[in-house]
C-alpha cells in the first residue's frame, strides 16, 4: 500500500474510531436525556404531590383557624356564663341572708308573742286581783258603814 493509501487508511480508522466514540457519546447522551426525562417526570409527579400536600395543609390551616375562632367564641360564652353564675351565686347568698334574717325575725316574733301572752296572763291576773281588791274594799266599806250605823 502506498503511503497515501496508508494515510487514508489511518484517517479512515480514526474516523471510524471517532464515529464509534460519537455514536457512544450519542447513545450516552440519549440515555442521559431519557434518564433526565424520567427524572423530570418524577419531579413533576413529586411537584403534584407537593401541591396536593400544600392544598391539604392550607385546608388544615383554615380548619384550625376556624376551630380557634370557635374556641374563642366558646371561651367568651364561658366567661359570660361564669359572670352570670357569680351574679346568681351572689343573689342566692343575699336571699339566704334575707331568709336567715327573716327566720331570726320570725323566731324573735314567736318569742315576743310568747312573752306577750305571758305578760297578758299576768295582766289578767293583776286585773282580777284589782277587781277582788275593789270588791274587798267595797265589802269593807259596807261592813264599816254597817258598824257605823249600829
Amino acid at each position: 500500500m502506498t503511503s497515501e493509501a496508508l494515510q487514508l487508511q489511518q484517517v479512515a480508522d480514526k474516523v471510524e474510531k471517532w464515529d464509534e466514540l460519537i455514536k457512544k457519546g450519542c447513545d450516552k447522551l440519549q440515555s442521559t436525556f431519557e434518564q433526565e426525562s424520567e427524572v423530570a417526570a418524577q419531579i413533576e409527579e413529586n411537584m403534584e404531590s407537593v401541591r396536593a400536600a400544600e392544598d391539604k395543609l392550607k385546608s388544615t390551616k383554615n380548619n384550625i383557624n376556624e376551630a380557634l375562632d370557635r374556641i374563642d367564641i366558646l371561651h367568651q360564652r364561658c366567661q359570660t356564663i361564669e359572670r352570670e353564675l357569680d351574679a346568681l351565686d351572689q343573689d342566692v347568698q343575699q336571699r339566704e341572708r334575707k331568709h336567715n334574717g327573716r327566720a331570726t325575725l320570725y323566731k324573735t316574733m314567736a318569742l315576743l308573742s310568747k312573752e306577750l301572752k305571758h305578760l297578758k296572763n299576768k295582766l289578767d291576773e293583776l286585773e282580777q286581783k284589782d277587781e277582788i281588791d275593789e270588791k274587798l274594799d267595797n265589802n269593807l266599806q259596807r261592813i264599816s258603814a254597817l258598824f257605823a250605823q249600829q
